[in-house]
């Protein structure tokens, strides 16, 4: 359970964690995800469940590239980003508008655009997890 931000634990062996430990919850109604412990950004609901607490010992490489998309998203995916709509201009019920154009504009009206996705494949790649 969660209280007042605090791990609490009635298992035999309580899982220790350190501050800014990477840990995943599974099974939780309002906490599932991976967090970080002792985080302030990080607002763990205060609840009691049965479920799942795994430490995690997260690579610095990982935790760089999610910084990195994290950064990009920010400044490329925002909503007057061009990733925002895949089209140079729009019309609907009399009203209409166009953005500027970047490559692939052509007289489709698409836009051609990269993805965090894509922006980060070769990078994400190394961390492809095949089952």
């Amino acid at each position: 359970s969660f209280q007042n931000d605090r791990l609490q634990s009635t298992a035999a062996e309580p899982l220790e964690l350190v501050e800014n430990q990477y840990f995943r919850i599974i099974g939780s109604l309002f906490n599932d995800g991976v967090h970080k412990y002792l985080d302030p950004e990080d607002q763990l609901v205060d609840e009691t469940f049965s479920g799942y607490i795994w430490a995690m010992a997260v690579p610095p490489a990982v935790i760089a590239l999610c910084d990195d998309i994290e950064d990009w998203q920010s400044k490329y995916g925002g909503i007057d980003g061009a990733l925002m709509s895949p089209f140079s201009s729009e019309s609907f019920g009399g009203y209409s508008y166009s953005k500027g154009s970047r490559s692939g504009g052509g007289s489709s009206g698409l836009v051609s655009v990269t993805s965090w996705e894509q922006m980060f494949a070769s990078r994400l790649n190394a961390w492809r997890k095949i089952l």
